[in-house]
């Protein structure tokens, strides 16, 4: 966790943007001293993350049903719950294939928790004031162009947004079907411009 979190600053430094780390495990700290072979560290570590702003989400394996084998579930939940996270998710081992899906299962949910749909509109800067009319939204996924996205207050359009208030907007919120195909794409990325010139009309 420490190494991950340290590679993380590096990585936000060269390339910002929103990071979290998923910790695959048997649940049980092993192989570092008996001192730091405990779970409570390793979820300070998660809580010292997320005061960063890095989630840790746990990838787990259930108590293993071995003889006076530790008891596992508890540490994996603590130490999401420390990460910000709720909960670990626990996988099962014993049918190889049951075990990849499972596994992607849990991938796949994790991407989507981590992918925001809103987007917390920032203070204009000095001397400027915020125009809701002059707001680009795009979506890129991997080395594509970006994809001019629709306003609709409403969500009636496909690939659309809207504010969280007409009136008083403090979110870009993508709407439902958006949400779920960025979430969907783990190459997605969005954008958010503030122009200089009208780029939606907001009925009034």
């Amino acid at each position: 966790m420490q190494g991950t979190i340290s590679y993380v600053a590096t990585q936000r430094m060269d390339t910002p943007g929103r990071y979290a780390i998923v910790l695959v495990t048997d649940g049980y700290p092993q192989g570092c001293g008996s001192r730091y072979n405990k779970v409570e560290l390793v979820a300070a570590e998660a809580a010292s993350a997320l005061d960063d702003g890095i989630p840790t989400y746990v990838i787990g394996v259930a108590n293993p049903p071995i003889k006076d084998a530790p008891e596992t579930v508890v540490g994996m939940n603590e130490v999401a719950v420390a990460g910000g996270t709720d909960h670990a998710y626990l996988i099962d081992t014993g049918n190889p294939a049951a075990t990849t899906a499972a596994f992607k299962a849990a991938v796949d949910a994790i991407r989507g928790a981590s992918v925001s749909c809103t987007v917390a509109i920032p203070p204009a800067p000095d001397g400027r004031s915020f125009d809701a009319q002059k707001v680009r939204v795009t979506t890129t996924s991997g080395d594509g162009d970006p994809t001019a996205l629709t306003y609709d207050q409403e969500c009636a359009t496909e690939s659309a947004w809207r504010y969280d208030s007409a009136e008083s907007p403090a979110q870009i919120v993508l709407c439902d079907s958006t949400c779920a195909t960025i979430q969907a794409d783990p190459k997605a990325a969005l954008g958010v411009d503030f122009t200089c010139e009208d780029v939606i009309t907001i009925p009034r």
